[in-house]
């Protein structure tokens, strides 16, 4: 089905429509990890946040290479 809108012509098909409304309810309330991926990216990840970054490799390396010795 097609709807005609002034200027723009838009496919329009109710099943798709129907299956994006349902999973939009899904998530109306996101979850902690959610939030703190969020809260990541944007105190981790930013390039001005590089020394951050460095340390933070730094940090996990060697707590793998101590995981590594335990093991």
């Amino acid at each position: 089905m097609w709807k005609n809108d002034g200027d723009h012509n838009l496919a329009v098909d109710p099943k798709a429509i129907k299956c994006l409304e349902r999973v939009g309810k899904l998530h109306k309330e996101p979850s902690p990890i959610i939030e703190f991926v969020s809260i990541w990216n944007d105190m981790v990840l930013p390039p001005s946040r590089q020394s951050n970054q460095i340390e933070l490799s730094e940090i996990i390396q060697k707590i793998d290479k101590s995981a590594n010795i335990v093991e």
